[in-house]
Formats: C-alpha cells, structure tokens, sequence
C-alpha cells in the first residue's frame, strides 16, 4: 500500500510540475508581451548591424576582384528574408486589442498567440546572427590571361632582321 501512495505522490508531482511550467510559460507570454516585443526590435537592429558589416566587407572584395563565398551570399540573402518576415510580423503587433464597451481591451488570446510567436522570431534571428561569423568571406580569383603573346608565337619579320643583328654586336 505504501508503494502504491509513494507512486501516486511520485506521479502527482511531476504532473503539477509539468503543468506549472507549462502554466508559467503561457503567461509568461501575456505579461511579457511589450518586452518581448522591444528585444525583437533589438535583435532585429543587431541582425541589420551585423548584415551592413558583411555586405560593406563584400563589397570591398568585390571592389578587389576577389571572389565572395558561397555561404556569405546565402546568409546574406537569408538576413534580407529574415527582415522582411520579422518586420511583417511586427506590423502584426497591433492586433491585440478589441473594442469592448467602447474601449479598447486587450485580446489575450492574439497577445498570447504573437507573444509565443515573438519568442520564436526572437531566437531565429539570434540563430541567423550566430550564422553570420565567418572565418573567410572572399578568395582570391584565378587571374585570367592577361593577352600577351608568347615566344612560340613570334613571327619574325625579315625587315626587322637586321636590326636584331646590330643589337647583338
């Protein structure tokens, strides 16, 4: 009997841990709303930094006829991605309000759902940012013929024969 109480104890706590975790992080959303909102636009700035680095330090190789890497090209089309479906996010924002005895309350239920979604955008971009740290952003182009002919294709002329003969002596 006493195995069965200390099991049914055992159980009852980690449902009641489980569902307080669960209960915390649902409101975590409501009531974190605007903070969370203000360290997306953060991490958003942070990201547009990090891009403007980049593209100036591809734009100076490419300035030097050096090749970008491939990998450079793909994160930085993924920042323009990531900044565009943040900032249409962003517009969302306002969403969370509805009119109720002609004042406006607050929709928990959409404050909730673009708090969770926040939390998500959040840690995309913070994924993308860690993304961006290359070691190498460029390597140097193959030079290509520059156009000067060689010896093997030399025509001597028979005018300037003798000339070549008085500047051997």
């Amino acid at each position: 009997m006493e195995i069965l109480s200390s099991l049914a104890q055992s159980i009852g706590e980690r449902i009641t841990d489980v569902l307080v975790t669960t209960l915390k992080r649902e409101v975590g959303y409501l009531v974190h709303y605007e903070e969370t909102f203000r360290n997306i636009q953060e991490e958003l700035d942070d990201l547009e930094d990090k891009g403007k680095r980049v593209q100036e330090r591809v734009d100076n190789a490419r300035n030097n006829a050096e090749d970008i890497e491939g990998d450079v090209w793909k994160w930085l089309t993924k920042v323009h991605g990531v900044k565009e479906e943040v900032n249409a996010f962003m517009e969302g924002k306002h969403e969370v309000y509805t009119s109720c005895f002609r004042l406006r309350c607050p929709d928990f239920g959409s404050r909730r759902r673009l708090g969770r979604e926040a939390k998500k955008k959040i840690e995309l971009i913070t994924r993308v940012i860690g993304d961006g740290d290359f070691d190498t952003i460029l390597h140097l182009a193959p030079i290509g013929d520059i156009g000067l002919p060689s010896i093997a294709d030399y025509e001597h002329f028979g005018s300037r024969h003798h000339v070549s003969n008085e500047t051997r002596l």
